[in-house]
């Protein structure tokens, strides 16, 4: 699982989390929240993940009614079949016309049921719009691309700007002050230029 759909998955539980401050009367009566994410992103991940706001060091709960559980379909499908041998959580991995396909025993085609009812709830399945999620996602990648860009630039620019000060003799010191750089990269700047000037 990529860090995009794990944030995209928490803006949809922490959204849920503040809302539901509209309909209780205090802090104190807030429901307990969890999120169920089903991942088939890799099959390196464990079979199952709980994530809590908690401060192992300290052994602190943050806030106490939040609890994110991620499911490793790629394992657990090969683990859940029923007697006659049909995947029950393959079905969570088919798109909708698969699903709607889909013919199986009275278990399987409850279950199907469950499945194309909670496709159908907006609530569920809305949270954001079609557009919206995919401009979301392909901005995750921009902007990824982006501050990569702009790290690896500021870099340069710290580079270029100690390289200029070191050809006017400036101290090392208030080279490393000014730019950030360690004194060891100022050393290799310094070591560079002199191999050059040779």
């Amino acid at each position: 699982t990529t860090d995009y759909l794990r944030r995209r998955n928490a803006s949809y539980i922490f959204k849920r989390y503040s809302d539901s401050l509209n309909i209780v009367e205090s802090y104190q009566k807030m429901p307990r929240f969890i999120q169920i994410n089903l991942t088939t992103a890799t099959s390196s991940l464990p079979l199952f993940s709980l994530y809590k706001l908690y401060d192992k060091e300290n052994n602190k709960y943050f806030i106490d009614n939040l609890e994110i559980y991620e499911i490793n379909i790629k394992k657990t499908t090969e683990l859940c079949y029923n007697e006659k041998k049909m995947s029950i959580l393959g079905m969570l991995d088919m798109d909708y016309e698969k699903l709607t396909n889909f013919k199986g025993d009275k278990i399987m085609d409850k279950l199907k049921n469950e499945a194309l009812k909670l496709n159908n709830n907006d609530d569920f399945v809305k949270y954001l719009s079609d557009e919206d999620e995919e401009r979301l996602l392909k901005n995750s990648f921009i902007e990824q691309g982006i501050e990569q860009g702009i790290e690896q630039g500021i870099e340069q620019n710290k580079i270029s700007t100690a390289k200029k000060m070191l050809e006017k003799n400036i101290d090392i010191d208030s080279i490393k002050e000014i730019t950030g750089l360690s004194l060891d990269e100022i050393k290799e700047l310094k070591k560079r230029s002199n191999k050059y000037q040779a």
